[in-house]
């Protein structure tokens, strides 16, 4: 069987303050995720466990 992939482009546009928010919140979900690889690196690190 096989298979048909296909794509689009979209293009969206933001007011100021979503584009704001949308700034802030992808800020907050960067740190959140930075924060905890290092936790689990510092863990491997020390415990050689993950």
């Amino acid at each position: 069987m096989k298979s048909t992939h296909r794509s689009y482009k979209v293009m969206i546009y933001l007011t100021k303050e979503q584009a704001s928010l949308l700034g802030k919140h992808s800020g907050h979900c960067s740190f959140a995720f930075n924060r905890f690889l290092n936790k689990r690196k510092e863990k491997y690190l020390n415990e050689k466990k993950t």
